[in-house]
Parts: structure tokens; sequence; C-alpha cells
């Protein structure tokens, strides 16, 4: 809800894209971010993750979605990679195609 001090997950997601420490500290440490309720940071590490997942799923942006919403990519987009698909294709004016 784009709000930077969210707190989710019963107090284990943190900030605007709702990273959870128990997972990415060493990425944390890595980067240097030590607030997941400061935006920067947040979305530092929040990037950095997203970034590997594209990697991971060979450019793909959809499977991308799935994995860093849902911890990995099992073959079908989930309702939050589709509506963060559409977003993203709204606001360029562009229309997703898997694998691209």
């Amino acid at each position: 809800s784009y709000n930077p001090s969210s707190i989710g997950d019963s107090g284990q997601s943190f900030g605007l894209m709702q990273i959870q420490p128990k997972w990415h500290s060493d990425r944390m440490a890595r980067l240097g971010c030590t607030d997941l309720l400061d935006p920067f940071q947040n979305v530092t590490v929040g990037i950095d993750y997203l970034a590997e997942q594209v990697k991971r799923y060979g450019g793909d942006i959809g499977k991308a979605l799935v994995a860093y919403n849902a911890g990995h990519y099992n073959g079908t987009l989930t309702s939050y990679a589709v509506a963060v698909l559409a977003k993203a294709d709204e606001l360029r004016g562009a229309t997703y195609e898997e694998g691209k």
C-alpha cells in the first residue's frame, strides 16, 4: 500500500517491499542496510533480491515476481505477479510477454 512503515506477516515483513530479515540478513549486511523501515534501505534490499530472481529465471519478470512474493516459481503466475505486471503495463503502455 506504499506505506514505508508497514509491518506485515505477524511482524516478520517490513517496509515498502515487505522484506523479511530472517531470509535477507546476509543481503542486508552486504548492502549495508540496517533499517528496513527506511524507504531507501528497504527498496535497496528488495531490488537486489528481485534482480537475483530475474537472473535466476532468465529475465522472465513474471516468474521473478512470483519467486519474490512466494519464495519460488511453481509453474503459474500468482495474482500478485499478474497485478504487478498489469500495473507496470499501465505505467509504460506495454504488455507482458512470458520469457521477455
